[in-house]
């Protein structure tokens, strides 16, 4: 598929929801959306989205399936895009483990750590474990 728009948004904890300004979205048509994390596999919509009224809705976390594939795992019981993908190739892999790894044993903190998988401020274990999970199960980028 062809690139409509991409845009940079920071996720609003409070609401859950992010809004984005697509400018060249057109009405009565369907689109894809790919939600991508610096640290995160690529995830794309289940199905295209309408674009209505100059608006275009879509929640991730109402099922696993709602990401193409059911490309998502259950997190505390919510739908969420899988992590480890540190180097954004569409795989969590050995690659994306040992980056992590080495952090790890390097006792690398700090408040935007890509190999800070659980966003705890410091790249320990269960970051590791995150990842090394992760490319057990083969996770990669589902795309239409």
């Amino acid at each position: 598929y062809n690139i409509l728009d991409t845009k940079k948004v920071v996720y609003d904890s409070l609401t859950g929801i992010s809004q984005v300004n697509l400018i060249n979205a057109v009405n009565g048509i369907s689109y894809y959306i790919e939600v991508q994390h610096r640290n995160s596999i690529a995830t794309w919509s289940s199905a295209p989205v309408l674009c209505s009224g100059n608006v275009m809705s879509f929640d991730f976390t109402t099922a696993v399936s709602q990401a193409y594939g059911s490309n998502q795992i259950l997190v505390g019981g919510i739908p969420s895009i899988y992590t480890g993908d540190i180097n954004n190739d569409g795989y969590v892999n050995v690659a994306d483990f040992i980056t992590i790894y080495n952090d790890e044993s390097s006792f690398v903190n700090g408040p935007y750590v890509t190999t800070d998988l659980n966003f705890d401020g410091l790249v320990d274990i269960l970051d590791v474990l995150a990842a090394y999970n992760n490319s057990a199960l083969f996770v990669t980028v589902q795309r239409p």
